[in-house]
């Protein structure tokens, strides 16, 4: 946490499609998304780690997210 990692470290860290959906699910875990510069690390991570609209929004469902199930 001293020294926290940049994003092309976490998206190197991500060997699989598997361990790209897990960093992700734990970047949402880890931050409430309340602000446009999550929201924009967010979008960037998903886009760095090759995951599509479907799969952000299989994760984010997991997590009861999305918004559009208001």
């Amino acid at each position: 946490m001293e020294t926290p990692w940049d994003l092309g470290r976490v998206v190197d860290a991500a060997s699989t499609p598997d361990l790209a959906r897990e960093i992700y699910l734990a970047s949402l875990m880890a931050i409430e998304v309340d602000s446009a510069a999550e929201e924009n690390y967010l979008a960037r991570l998903a886009v760095r780690m090759g995951l599509d609209e479907a799969a952000v929004r299989g994760i984010e469902d997991l997590l009861e997210l999305d918004d559009d199930s208001d």
